[in-house]
């Protein structure tokens, strides 16, 4: 008997505005759920990545959270030790920049859409990260569609992103929040659908953008199974 838990075991005694048939179809409801997330929803979401992201995943690989915020701090929180940079391709969404500071961690921004989206830039993918990492690099913040340029990467220079962070022992994050929000025929491409790329990434979805539900606070993270264990503590 786990004593040191206190779970709500018995049933709330005073009445709820809920519907009378939910907790007989849904029994212990009220208690502590796994904090993976139930498996009908973590399974419902590999079915999702597998036909939408082509993402070889498991159950093991998902991570259900209190939206994409919850999944990209706690990754955060997870990779980044004091001291570490991060590599974020600039322009970002502005709440990541102080999840890095919130770790201890230092932000290197690396201009890298607006380059890419006016197709101004001289040199190459490659080339234009090389320049921005530091000895201290242990990941790189990649966002398609981008928040807030617009620019959806092309498969081509997600693959480049990809190379550069296996070629140099770096986690790739890769901020999916706006996956399926693409038009004109346009592909959304998951970085970790590519050879070797799983093991060393972590990508983050949310129901609050493409599904239009943001007040449900529902995300989830999908990335190795020892990845995904060490987010779940964090």
């Amino acid at each position: 008997v786990a004593l040191h838990i206190g779970d709500s075991y018995a049933p709330p005694p005073y009445p709820l505005p809920i519907d009378t048939g939910f907790f007989t179809a849904h029994p212990g409801a009220n208690r502590y759920c796994d904090t993976f997330g139930i498996a009908p929803l973590r399974d419902a979401l590999v079915e999702k990545l597998r036909q939408d992201n082509q993402l070889d995943v498991q159950r093991e690989n998902v991570l259900v959270t209190c939206g994409a915020t919850n999944a990209l701090s706690a990754t955060v929180q997870t990779l980044v030790d004091p001291g570490d940079d991060v590599m974020i391709l600039a322009p970002y969404w502005p709440f990541f920049r102080g999840m890095v500071r919130a770790a201890g961690g230092g932000v290197v921004d690396v201009p890298f859409y607006t380059p890419v989206l006016e197709k101004k830039s001289d040199t190459d993918i490659e080339t234009m990260l090389e320049r921005s990492m530091t000895k201290q690099t242990v990941a790189v913040y990649v966002n398609s569609p981008n928040n807030p340029s617009g620019k959806v990467l092309t498969r081509a220079q997600l693959v480049a992103v990809a190379a550069f962070a296996r070629a140099n022992g770096l986690w790739l994050i890769s901020d999916e929040a706006y996956d399926g929000m693409t038009y004109d025929g346009r592909e959304h491409v998951s970085p970790a659908s590519f050879h070797d790329t799983l093991e060393r990434s972590v990508s983050v979805f949310t129901f609050s953008k493409v599904y239009m539900f943001a007040g449900l606070r529902l995300g989830y993270a999908v990335g190795s199974p020892e990845a995904i264990r060490a987010i779940n503590k964090a």
